[in-house]
């Protein structure tokens, strides 16, 4: 058995590492009813754009855009996102399985280039065969809309000159802390989703707009933006699911080091008194042995 110090010693590490994990917890709780508030508003923004652009593309289908051109895949871009740090559960491995198995079954078709953010997934694929065209790493503190700008930036101009065919974006969709998971969109060449026809099978938009300077010169404009808010929306989300994540690790390790420190208390005070009784047998057998020798 354990000496009482050592056992001691033990409850005090757990304990200093549960104060830590507790902090973690509440730190990753704030910030992540800070997040889902901005997911929320976000995903309405950007269905409302999507709208827009479904409207304008059914409604006038002279309207084209490099970003809807579509073109045989020989090449195809892959933004992966994943986070800086760990703690976090399975976090980054489920959306890094998903996303390395997509990649193995697109390498033996055309060339596959990657653009990564988050410092896990970089140096997941960095030590594997596969091309990395950029890397960000995850925002430290919150996320803007110029976070997601340079990467967007690099997949409207990529596909633009034809240097990516399509292009697939890999992140983890936040539904509540406890209820994440991993996800794929096609983003280029945009597609409009199917749209539900009324009772003569014709497609329907009840909204007309009135277009100023042109319906040309905002159609150039909502495509990329359309683009640029995807990303951005998919960092938020990523974000969010990442503090949802650790939030539910940390409470878990939390509520493990509490049963710890209960089980090894236990066996502090089992060990304790017997060491106690061990030391009253001792002292008992000297005074007797003591009162024998008198005799």
């Amino acid at each position: 058995m354990e000496s009482v110090r050592e056992i001691k010693r033990k409850i005090r590490s757990i304990k200093s590492i549960q104060q830590i994990t507790s902090a973690m917890e509440l730190i990753s709780v704030s910030r992540l009813r800070r997040l889902a508030s901005k997911v929320k508003m976000s995903r309405s923004y950007i269905n409302r754009l999507r709208e827009i652009i479904e409207n304008l593309s059914f409604t006038h289908e002279h309207l084209t855009h490099p970003l809807m051109v579509t073109r045989v895949p020989r090449a195809i871009g892959v933004l992966i996102i994943t986070s800086d740090r760990g703690l976090c559960g399975a976090y980054n491995s489920n959306i890094i399985r998903i996303a390395q198995s997509f990649v193995e079954d697109q390498s033996s078709k055309r060339e596959v280039k990657l653009i990564l953010i988050g410092k896990k997934g970089y140096d997941f694929f960095k030590k594997r065969s596969y091309q990395i065209i950029k890397y960000q790493p995850q925002p430290s503190k919150g996320i803007t809309f110029a976070d997601s700008h340079n990467i967007a930036q690099e997949l409207i101009k990529g596909y633009a000159e034809e240097r990516y065919d399509e292009i697939y974006l890999f992140f983890t969709k936040f539904t509540t802390a406890i209820h994440i998971y991993p996800t794929s969109i096609k983003l280029l060449p945009f597609k409009s989703s199917e749209v539900k026809g009324g009772e003569d099978g014709v497609a329907k938009f009840t909204s007309e707009y009135i277009f100023e300077p042109s319906r040309e010169k905002i159609w150039e404009t909502l495509l990329p933006r359309y683009v640029e808010t995807q990303v951005y929306q998919a960092i938020l989300e990523s974000l969010t699911s990442e503090y949802g994540a650790r939030m539910v690790s940390m409470k878990s390790a939390t509520e493990n080091a509490k049963h710890l420190v209960s089980d090894l208390t236990l066996i502090y005070n089992k060990a304790r008194q017997a060491a106690i009784t061990k030391e009253l047998l001792e002292i008992t057998s000297v005074t007797e042995a003591l009162r024998c020798g008198q005799h």
